[in-house]
């Protein structure tokens, strides 16, 4: 009967540390309707589905935290996508993890798949391609220098031309 105790009482102890350490470093939205963003900024696009209307979760609602910025924004994960939330709307969960030394400059992050090298800063200017006429991509994550936006768009530099990224889809750090 002892042993049986001690190993419920084990099970429940570990299940406690787990959950604490599943909730040590987690983000919970305090605001209702608050915008998740795709860039740390209120200038970001807005997290959308695929018709363009925005997600919204409700207040309460915790997410993985994946680092923040100097201008008050978290950076979260949701459905394997990184996202930013606007501290203000948001509650940070347990002790924050020790930052890395900060970037010199700017760094403009792609944040998708697949995305779009535009000529000039509008969904309808041309694509970068190569000279077999295939479109460029860059693997997700990838940084490239952040000169500016315009619009929805992050004008940066690849491989010697300035071209421009929307928003929804890269982030500045």
């Amino acid at each position: 009967m002892k042993s049986y105790i001690k190993l419920t009482v084990m099970a429940f102890l570990m299940a406690m540390l787990g959950t604490l350490s599943m909730n040590a470093q987690r983000v919970s939205l305090t605001g209702n309707n608050t915008n998740l963003r795709y860039g740390p900024s209120r200038n970001a696009g807005i997290y959308s589905d695929y018709y363009g209307n925005h997600i919204h979760y409700p207040r309460g609602t915790s997410f993985k935290y994946a680092g923040e910025s100097r201008n008050g924004f978290y950076s979260i994960f949701v459905d394997g996508q990184k996202l930013w939330v606007s501290a203000q709307f948001a509650n940070f969960n347990g002790a924050r993890p020790q930052k890395a030394a900060p970037i010199r400059g700017k760094s403009l992050v792609i944040n998708g798949t697949d995305v779009n090298f535009r000529l000039a800063p509008s969904i309808n200017a041309g694509i970068l391609s190569n000279s077999y006429g295939y479109h460029i991509h860059v693997p997700k994550y990838t940084r490239l220098p952040y000169l500016g936006a315009s619009g929805n768009f992050f004008k940066t530099k690849y491989n010697g031309r300035i071209v421009y990224v929307s928003m929804q889809f890269s982030y500045v750090e």
